[in-house]
């Protein structure tokens, strides 16, 4: 869906590019109306309205591309679970999944929502990128020092990001694999039920499933713990 990608790109570069920038602009506008030194173009009164119109815009617009990001994402996604089962089912029968069962559920869900949930932060770069280029210009003609001195937060982030990239990737594949053997033993664990029950086993089952539930939540618990701290630690560096 080309089209929708478009107005994604369009949408959002207006949402959080020139939408934040006009905010500034008009707050900048506003100030300089009040020191008296700057000619007043607008008074302080329609500078305000200004302000309330552009947010309002936004407003509006942030639901239109929620209706155009949400059918695209979803489009995506659709896309790409038929396209793996099409494959599966193209392939031998013998080796129709080059993993488990539960690895494959695990590609089906989670693999693919990571595809499109870095795809629709993809569309959000067109936005930042033209934000920053303009900010960067107007701070530099302001104040080059207090520039430069404000950007070195987002040095910070740039080495701890790359710092944390393999602890990251490791504890993000060690939960998708303790998720996969989870669904892939509760798939095991239904197809053998006759099995189990004629074994007397189904006391040793629920056991090791609580087992693998466990380390399933103690992967989850790491990669999610370490997630947030990443997100605190980023999104505080570009507060302050």
């Amino acid at each position: 869906r080309p089209m929708h990608l478009a107005t994604m790109v369009f949408l959002r570069s207006l949402i959080w590019g020139a939408g934040y920038q006009a905010t500034g602009l008009v707050t900048r506008a506003f100030f300089n109306t009040l020191t008296g030194d700057a000619p007043a173009v607008l008074g302080p009164w329609a500078l305000a309205a200004l302000l309330v119109g552009v947010a309002t815009a936004r407003g509006g617009l942030i639901f239109a591309d929620i209706a155009v990001g949400y059918r695209w994402s979803f489009s995506v996604s659709s896309l790409l679970r038929r396209n793996l089962f099409a494959r599966i089912l193209d392939r031998p029968g013998a080796r129709s999944l080059p993993g488990s069962p539960g690895e494959a559920i695990s590609r089906f869900h989670g693999d693919v929502d990571e595809v499109t949930g870095f795809l629709m932060q993809v569309v959000f770069m067109a936005a930042y990128t033209t934000f920053a280029v303009i900010a960067t210009a107007i701070m530099l003609r302001t104040n080059p020092r207090i520039a430069l001195v404000v950007f070195l937060p987002m040095v910070a982030v740039v080495v701890a990001a790359n710092l944390a990239m393999s602890r990251l990737q490791a504890y993000h594949r060690a939960n998708r694999q303790a998720a996969g053997e989870v669904s892939g033993f509760v798939g095991e664990m239904f197809g053998a039920a006759q099995a189990v029950q004629v074994a007397t086993a189904e006391e040793w089952m629920v056991a090791h499933l609580r087992g693998l539930n466990e380390a399933r939540r103690l992967a989850a618990l790491k990669d999610a713990l370490f997630n947030q701290l990443l997100r605190s630690l980023f999104g505080n560096a570009v507060s302050l």
